[in-house]
């Protein structure tokens, strides 16, 4: 137990990296802890509509006799949401970090290495457990108007609550990929997993958001009394959360206890598990078995065929994203699958109210009445700019270009390749990304707008022009945020995207600054410019913008590079 402690603590070090505060100058720990009170205070209105939701669930389930609803569906959502964060991040640092051919060599048994890397990401789901559980029990233990004890017990039950969760998604792959060890590539289970659970979130959000105004003209007290096992038999993959519910409605002691002992009789068993699968789970996951095959000449001449420079550096950035299963979803996937669920979301609630829909369909002639072409043909470039501006902050690509190369970073250096020649490939690489993720938006919105709206069809001249350039203002922007700044030091590659604040930093920075440039835009039409003028003039800031962006990052770049 003392070396598994031990190694705890020391993947915690590596994992959190420059966020721990050791042997930093003063001035860089403050600006680090100023961080962190930024990204609170950014998450306060969320706190606060959770405290909310819980205690109106509560109120509304009281003169039903239902309050144990309130508890029951509060954990239930606590513990899946847990399962579906940790699964990807449990399988990243237990199966495919870096650190993992080191330990193995040491005098570690496979479960301490298994016990270890499961407390760290047990730590690391308790920020999660914490920004959503505290609030809403507070919210209920408000509403029911419960003593300290309450508080006391829900304190108890957060700390015990995300260890079935991470058990079960550290459990699948340790009992998965042992079956695997014909495949080539064992990372492509991790993608494949992620991915799903992906769509699934996103499909029990959508599902809920379509239904919702169903249920609110059904008799809610018939659905909740007709269907009272339907909470029981979802609480069959948590079983421990009915002693947690009894605990927290009666507060009693010996249910919290029973709880507890399930969370640790949970932890021992995959430990025993562990020590039994963990060894053939990891071993050869970095290697990649090959057949001989015998290549035809065309084969051969495409495989020898020189590129250049920087389409090599291009085709390698290209490789790294797709082929590591965390770069894959977080910079690839994000730009893709985000705005079609986020689209989905808005269209599913209007297909929901048909009967809203279909007056507001009546309306559409008076409402076009009301406007010019010209002010359509305004309105319809900030729409393109909006969109290509939302869509490219999503791509992570480029503002973790360098922090994803971790201790791989010294290559940059001693490979006969200037770094300006390096920075454009991945670049490249970023910006194709962002234009094929927004490119089918951008031709739709002005499809729509010539056949709905009449607006003219050389629209589609500056509408690419916009696409383009708001794709190099906001890919280059980033790209400086992570040369100022980058996250090298990590042993799991969660932590060089996820846990890379400076990239959420330069996320929300492209946002203000475009959203300047739209406010200008709206202003200088309040001051009655003619559109066309404000469009004409929108696109040379842009492109002004763009160029100089790009000219001062590759010159940023060449002194950030040697000089780290």
């Amino acid at each position: 137990m003392r070396k598994e402690l031990l190694l705890t603590k020391i993947l915690l070090q590596c994992g959190m990296g420059s966020a721990l505060p050791a042997g930093k100058k003063k001035r860089q720990i403050i600006g680090q802890w100023a961080l962190y009170l930024l990204i609170a205070v950014c998450i306060v209105p969320l706190l606060v509509l959770l405290y909310q939701f819980a205690r109106g669930m509560y109120h509304s389930l009281s003169p039903l006799h239902l309050e144990y609803l309130a508890y029951d569906i509060t954990l239930l959502l606590l513990s899946f949401t847990t399962l579906i964060l940790s699964l990807p991040f449990a399988m990243s640092v237990l199966f495919l970090a870096k650190d993992i051919e080191y330990l193995l060599p040491m005098p570690f048994s496979p479960w301490q290495i298994a016990g270890a890397k499961v407390t760290t990401v047990l730590l690391y789901e308790y920020l999660t457990t914490a920004a959503i559980g505290i609030p809403m029990f507070a919210g209920i233990g408000v509403a029911a108007h419960h003593g300290p004890a309450y508080f006391l017990f829900a304190l108890l039950i957060l700390a015990a609550l995300p260890v079935l969760p991470v058990i079960y998604g550290c459990l699948l792959g340790v009992l998965i990929l042992p079956l695997t060890t014909k495949l080539r590539r064992k990372e492509a289970i991790t993608t494949f997993f992620s991915i799903l659970i992906v769509i699934l979130s996103s499909s029990i959000g959508l599902f809920a958001s379509y239904f919702g105004d169903a249920l609110d003209n059904l008799d809610l007290v018939a659905i909740i009394t007709g269907n009272s096992r339907l909470l029981m038999q979802a609480e069959y993959l948590f079983p421990n959360l009915r002693f947690a519910g009894s605990a927290l409605e009666n507060t009693a002691p010996l249910m919290l206890l029973l709880y507890v002992l399930t969370a640790l009789a949970a932890i021992l068993l995959f430990l025993l598990i562990g020590n039994r699968f963990y060894l053939k789970a990891v071993s050869g996951m970095n290697e990649v078995s090959q057949k001989r095959e015998k290549l035809s000449a065309a084969e051969e001449t495409r495989a020898l065929k020189i590129r250049g420079i920087v389409r090599s550096c291009a085709a390698r950035e290209w490789k790294l994203l797709v082929r590591t299963p965390v770069y894959f979803l977080n910079c690839v996937l994000s730009a893709f699958i985000v705005p079609v669920i986020l689209l989905v979301a808005l269209i599913i609630p209007l297909l929901g109210n048909t009967a809203e829909l279909t007056a507001a369909l009546q309306q559409m002639p008076q409402f076009l009445n009301m406007f010019h072409t010209e002010q359509f043909s305004g309105i319809l470039m900030l729409t393109v700019f909006g969109i290509t501006v939302l869509f490219c902050a999503m791509n992570l690509s480029a503002s973790t270009c360098i922090s994803r190369e971790g201790s791989n970073f010294i290559e940059m250096k001693y490979i006969p390749v200037p770094y300006k020649k390096q920075l454009q490939g991945k670049m490249l690489c970023s910006i194709a990304l962002s234009f094929a993720a927004t490119l089918p938006y951008m031709i739709l919105l002005i499809a729509a707008g010539t056949v709905i709206l009449h607006t003219p069809v050389w629209l589609f001249i500056p509408g690419f022009a916009i696409n383009v350039f708001t794709i190099f203002i906001v890919g280059y922007f980033q790209l400086i945020g992570d040369l100022w700044k980058p996250k090298l030091s990590w042993t799991s590659e969660q932590a060089a995207v996820k846990q890379n604040v400076i990239a959420m930093l330069t996320m929300f920075g492209v946002l203000v600054l475009c959203l300047l440039l739209g406010l200008g835009c709206i202003g200088l039409y309040l001051l009655r410019i003619p559109v066309y003028g404000i469009l004409t003039v929108g696109i040379l800031i842009l492109g002004v913008l763009a160029f100089g962006l790009r000219a001062f990052a590759f010159r940023y770049g060449e002194k950030a590079l040697a000089r780290l």
